[in-house]
């Protein structure tokens, strides 16, 4: 789904999304979805949600095979079956805390967990642990006669991504957007895009040490670090400080300002959705990086 994404659409969709999932769980006509988008309130089916999204089209929505197979559609994930699909597939025994995605024995399995990792499943964590949540997409998936309720589950995630650190999802909101027939040219000149992806050099990759440059234009990856604990990290922390101000020192200066921008566009959102929204409790404080996404 390549789509752009657009800020204040996804602040204003994931802050109000709401899933009244129980009555939905056997009935895809059910309205148990509501949100507001473009300063509207929408409400909607699963099904009605589905054909929005792009699982099928709006003509199929009205088939009754189509309604057939999503309210008979897995719904509760049992782990009694999640766990005696996983040796089809994996190797030595599926570990509740993530299991290392090398021990799937099929490359076409591992792709497949790979796209559940950054849409329907998308997370911060490390996209190389396959976890119960993944299991049960690639048992939905790859099992025998199993049929998967994907609007279902997509909901849940919606629902859940407010209460992530990281944002995910915003193509399906300006999908969303489109079907409404939202994104006007004046609503898409007043939004802010999110820009597309930054190339970092090879020397601001070195300065960080993502890379390690071996001599004669060849780079390698650096073996990946032990996560720390916050305790441990807390410990350290200040002797890490020269070392962090060495490496923007180093790095070019498109790219220096590349991450000064991205990180101030993480406090104005934090203010926009925080403080500016209910819980504000600073009306009163008057700062450059306390405005809105547009003044400055």
């Amino acid at each position: 789904m390549n789509e752009p994404v657009y800020r204040e659409l996804v602040w204003e969709f994931f802050a109000s999304f709401e899933f009244d999932s129980s009555p939905c769980r056997y009935n895809s006509t059910h309205v148990g979805v509501s949100f507001w988008l473009g300063g509207e309130t929408k409400t909607m089916s699963l099904l009605e949600l589905g054909w929005r999204i792009g699982l099928y089209s709006e003509e199929e929505s009205r088939l009754d095979g189509i309604r057939r197979r999503l309210n008979k559609g897995e719904t509760v994930r049992a782990e009694i079956l999640t766990m005696g699909f996983w040796p089809s597939i994996g190797d030595g025994e599926f570990v509740m805390g993530g299991t290392a995605v090398k021990k799937v024995r099929d490359l076409k399995v591992r792709l497949a967990h790979r796209y559940i990792a950054i849409t329907i499943s998308g997370r911060k964590e490390s996209t190389h642990r396959i976890t119960t949540n993944d299991l049960f997409f690639l048992y939905c998936i790859y099992g025998e006669g199993v049929t998967c309720n994907i609007p279902y589950w997509l909901t849940q995630y919606l629902k859940s991504v407010r209460d992530k650190d990281l944002t995910c999802g915003g193509m399906f909101v300006t999908r969303i957007a489109r079907s409404f027939r939202l994104l006007t040219s004046f609503m898409v000149d007043a939004l802010n895009v999110e820009p597309k992806a930054h190339i970092l050099k090879k020397k601001s990759l070195i300065s960080m040490n993502v890379v390690m440059d071996l001599g004669k234009g060849a780079c390698c990856w650096l073996a990946t670090r032990q996560v720390k604990e916050y305790d441990e990290v807390e410990e350290v922390s200040n002797e890490e400080v020269g070392g962090s101000t060495e490496v923007y020192r180093n790095m070019s200066r498109g790219d220096w300002l590349y991450l000064m921008r991205r990180s101030l566009e993480v406090l104005r959102k934090f203010h926009y959705t925080i403080l500016g929204g209910r819980f504000n409790q600073l009306s009163h404080v008057s700062s450059p990086l306390l405005s809105k996404p547009r003044e400055y």
